[in-house]
């Protein structure tokens, strides 16, 4: 796999993130709030860890989950150090861009299937 526009890569990985999560175990005023605990945990993980691997390893436990078996995660972690850094600094400049990116293309699905 392979993203070239940071851009890109910052918002298949929150996007990823948010893919990955289990929605079991929350509900009522939690799952009305859910975008803005996201956020939250998101920005609290940007601001402690400088890699993708302790950021997603800092999220889950955040978020109380483990994340989905995905071979996206897996490609992050290997790029090198730099690489994760800027990602992160592209996800942290753009978070709120991004999460309207997603739920804008998560509405669109939902009324693509209906």
């Amino acid at each position: 796999m392979m993203i070239n526009n940071k851009d890109e890569l910052a918002f298949e990985f929150v996007k990823a993130l948010w893919d990955s999560l289990d929605f079991t175990n929350i509900k009522g005023k939690r799952m009305m709030g859910i975008w803005d605990e996201f956020i939250a945990k998101i920005k609290i993980c940007l601001n402690t860890e400088n890699t993708v691997s302790c950021f997603c390893n800092k999220f889950c436990k955040k978020f109380e989950t483990k994340l989905s078996p995905n071979k996206f995660f897996s490609y992050l972690t290997r790029l090198d150090k730099k690489e994760q850094e800027e990602l992160l600094h592209c996800v942290e400049e753009n978070l709120h861009i991004i999460i309207v990116q997603i739920r804008l293309e998560r509405e669109e699905n939902k009324n693509a299937k209906n």
